[in-house]
């Protein structure tokens, strides 16, 4: 999917996976596809979320006012992606009736494998700026190489 210059307004269903305004969902193999140049503000859950989907661009986008983590890479699967250029503001907690696991304690970009490239990138207002969860991306790396 390519996209550009799409505004993303009142989008996301607070608390329901899988139903954020912008959403890779397990295409493996993103070469080639990126989202730019777009805005996404006033939404109720999540910004961008990439699941399961390696090798793609989210470049020059601005988050103003979301719910839950804004730029989030799910699962620790999620590799060689590019993240540039981004400005994520005002990322607030979940109430407390839909908040899941993940979304305790919100950051403006959550990332969940090291294997990912971002750069000048600015977060503002929110709890985290970056929250690393490496250690899920580290465990199923270990995983697999003990099975061999």
């Amino acid at each position: 999917m390519i996209m550009e210059g799409v505004e993303f307004f009142h989008m996301g269903q607070t608390g329901r996976l899988g139903r954020y305004p912008f959403h890779w969902h397990k295409q493996v193999d993103g070469t080639g596809e990126y989202l730019r140049r777009s805005s996404f503000h006033d939404n109720f859950f999540r910004a961008i979320v990439v699941h399961g989907t390696s090798l793609k661009k989210v470049e020059n986008n601005a988050v103003w006012e979301t719910y839950g983590h804004a730029v989030y890479l799910e699962d620790g699967t999620e590799e060689l992606t590019i993240i540039d250029r981004n400005m994520v503001a005002a990322v607030r907690p979940l109430p407390d009736e839909y908040n899941l696991d993940a979304d305790g304690d919100v950051s403006a970009f959550w990332i969940a494998h090291p294997n990912n490239t971002l750069s000048n990138n600015r977060a503002a207002q929110s709890r985290n700026g970056y929250f690393p969860i490496f250690n899920r991306a580290a465990r199923r790396i270990r995983d697999t190489d003990t099975k061999t």
